[in-house]
């Protein structure tokens, strides 16, 4: 038996392998547990780091949920420690692969060196990606490879990305020097007891088991899964629990459903009545808007980056970052509950164009070629110059295919357009924007009525201010750190940054009100999509738990003759709702084939919703609310309601309120499977 244990492969008998002769087999465990303790321990540090860093987003978690989440870490860390042993075994018994470098220990070494120059940089990335999306490291990350030189040039302007460079060099360097001295330093050597055969079969046997067990994650008929991870509502606690590496490859497995054609007209008769369609055919989104007007209002569509309600005046956030968005308001129409269906710029400039939720999984819909082609509503108007301003590249996420192929003769102004230079990596600073637009568009107004999309940027990392920024100043109060984050920010920079960008804003109403298209045009101001809201402490509590208040955004109407006077509507309504109730004020009549409602017709004053897909999640969850309820489901179809705006302790009332369980369940499923049903099947008539 002492050949058993003495060897780990058989000699081929043809000689293609060279074997390598393992002295002693309790020596490989030895250094494998070894292997283990040491990758343990540094994995529970990377999580410990990982808390400490983001503990102030455990909104109302308990200990016992934090501490669990470490147990289900500590889980998933051994069995990635585990993966990055097998390799091991392969070295120590192929001497073809050991001889490259002479020798066994060196040769593992400079391998498991390479290996974790790998883990460490997905380690980096993802706490890179946390702090900027609140996501753990996922398939998503991929999307920024698209844009590699954008992607590399804001990196390098937000983070000092010399520094960590450096400290990665460090941290590799420190790893590569202790995994040789306390890991590898004998592996070769014989072990020093004399071990009874039976002895070494025991431990041996031990030893597999533990692998085996470490490997499948615990005692039980089903492995441990990244599903396990999500056992708590605060998305903090549940992404504790991950482990980085595991969760990138296992969300890789997960391929994009489109739609699901018998789902969809299961629900569609909810979705009908909720979208006021007239027509008795399945899957027939078709109706008409009739413009008011008997004139033609020119139109200023104005997306602003992340602009989250709650960091503004208009939620009283106490820091009033936001005067001139409030003095407009104070002017206009006002809807103060107003939600993005998602997260991400690429999505919210695609619904707010198509009318139609982006529930594409992954990769936005902006990026996929099967789903660009869409009906908009834009391109029915005629006799309209129509205009899209950005400060940076149209590349960017693909944007340019939305706006090209489905809105022609569109004028798309981007970086390289203007006549003022770049401010950073996202272009002309949102100051810089208003001017230029402002400029053309007045230009423009004495030929014909225009249709233009202004798309800011500023507020957005690295959170740079031009040295040209008029009178603008920065604020140099004192504020601590803990006043900043109760109030929804984290620096002073994401402080003043949204604080100029208010400033550009109020600008070019500014230089808008002494130009000659001001009179005749409506103006609509929204965000592209809120913000996680942190720490902050002025937003309802039960859309906090809920996770509603991040997609909250401002929506404003803004025209002297259509809004004489300051209206705070509180309905509940979404970003697709804007663009079909623009149209409905304008002269003419269009077609409208999307999920978007007119807002001021009579059919929606009575039943107002609001739609949420959480596109992080692999699940596809998605939500339904109103101002009293929420409903809530993803791919396993086990809804449940909850009256989100009563008590922060929440419980599924689902059997206790049938009527509006029944027609919410409904309407979101409609929801959701009409908008996936939409994205390939809204496309344009061929001419």
């Amino acid at each position: 038996m002492a050949v058993v244990y003495d060897l780990f492969f058989i000699q081929n008998l043809k000689g293609n392998l060279t074997l390598y002769r393992v002295p002693d087999i309790m020596r490989l465990i030895y250094t494998s547990l070894k292997f283990t303790l040491f990758h343990m321990i540094i994995f529970t540090l990377f999580r410990v780091s990982f808390y400490s860093t983001f503990s102030g987003l455990a909104i109302s978690s308990k200990s016992h949920e934090v501490l669990n989440s470490f147990r289900i870490g500590a889980l998933f860390d051994l069995r990635l420690t585990l993966l990055l042993l097998l390799p091991l075994f392969v070295f120590v018994g192929v001497k073809k692969l050991t001889s490259l470098f002479n020798n066994l220990n060196k040769s593992v070494v400079i391998v498991y060196a390479l290996f974790a120059a790998i883990w460490l940089t997905m380690y980096f990335l993802d706490f890179g990606q946390y702090s900027y999306l609140k996501t753990r490291l996922d398939t998503s990350v991929l999307q920024f490879f698209k844009n590699p030189l954008i992607s590399a040039k804001m990196m390098f302007s937000t983070y000092p990305m010399h520094w960590i460079v450096l400290g990665f060099s460090i941290v590799l360097f420190i790893y590569a020097f202790l995994i040789k001295k306390t890991v590898f330093s004998n592996l070769t050597k014989g072990f020093a007891s004399q071990s009874s055969q039976k002895l070494k079969f025991s431990i041996s046997l031990l030893f597999i088991v533990f692998m085996l067990l470490g490997l499948y994650g615990k005692v039980s008929y089903y492995p441990l899964r990244w599903s396990e991870a999500f056992f708590s509502k605060n998305s903090f606690v549940n992404h504790l629990a991950l482990n980085p590496i595991l969760y990138f490859f296992d969300s890789s497995r997960f391929s994009e459903k489109k739609f699901n054609v018998e789902k969809t007209k299961e629900h569609f008769g909810a979705v009908s009545k909720y979208l006021g369609l007239v027509s008795s055919k399945p899957l027939n989104f078709e109706r008409t808007i009739v413009g008011t007007s008997k004139k033609k209002y020119n139109v200023v569509f104005i997306i602003m980056e992340s602009l989250a309600s709650h960091k503004t005046n208009l939620m009283s956030n106490p820091l009033a970052p936001t005067p001139y968005l409030e003095k407009i308001t104070q002017e206009s129409y006002f809807f103060s509950q107003h939600y993005t269906p998602t997260l991400g710029t690429a999505r919210g400039v695609f619904g707010s164009l198509t009318s139609i939720p982006d529930v594409s999984r992954v990769k936005t819909s902006s990026r996929n070629p099967f789903v660009i082609d869409q009906r908009l509503l834009i391109d029915q108007l005629k006799g309209y110059e129509k205009f899209y301003f950005l400060g940076g590249s149209a590349n960017w996420a693909n944007i340019r295919a939305v706006f090209s192929n489905n809105i022609s003769g569109i004028n798309i102004y981007e970086e390289g357009s203007y006549s003022r230079g770049d401010t950073d990596v996202w272009g002309l600073s949102d100051l810089d924007l208003f001017i230029e637009s402002n400029k053309i568009l007045n230009s423009q107004s004495a030929q014909k009525p225009f249709f233009a999309i202004i798309q800011s940027s500023s507020f957005h990392r690295p959170y740079t201010i031009p040295d040209d920024a008029l009178d603008f100043k920065k604020m140099n109060k004192d504020i601590s750190e803990g006043e900043l984050k109760n109030n929804g920010f984290y620096s002073m920079d994401q402080l003043n940054s949204l604080r100029f960008s208010d400033y550009s804003l109020g600008h070019f109403f500014k230089l808008a009100k002494k130009s000659k298209y001001y009179k005749d045009t409506i103006f609509v101001i929204t965000g592209d999509h809120g913000l996680p809201i942190e720490n902050a402490q002025n937003v309802p509590r039960g859309s906090k738990e809920f996770d509603l208040e991040g997609r909250h955004v401002p929506l404003i109407f803004h025209n002297k003759e259509l809004f004489p006077k300051y209206i705070e509507d509180q309905r509940v309504v979404g970003m697709v709702d804007i663009i079909p109730t623009i149209f409905s004020f304008l002269n003419g009549k269009f077609t409208n084939f999307t999920m978007g409602r007119n807002l001021f017709s009579e059919s929606s004053k009575n039943s107002n919703y609001s739609f949420y897909f959480d596109n992080y999640s692999k699940l596809g969850q998605r939500k339904l609310f109103n101002k009293d309820y929420v409903i809530v489901n993803d791919d396993r179809d086990q809804p449940k309601l909850y009256k989100y705006s009563s008590s922060i302790d929440q419980k599924d009332i689902s059997k206790n309120q049938k009527e509006i369980f029944k027609e919410m369940y409904s309407l979101l499923e409609g929801y959701y499977r009409s908008s996936q049903y939409l994205l390939y099947n809204n496309k344009k008539k061929q001419k």
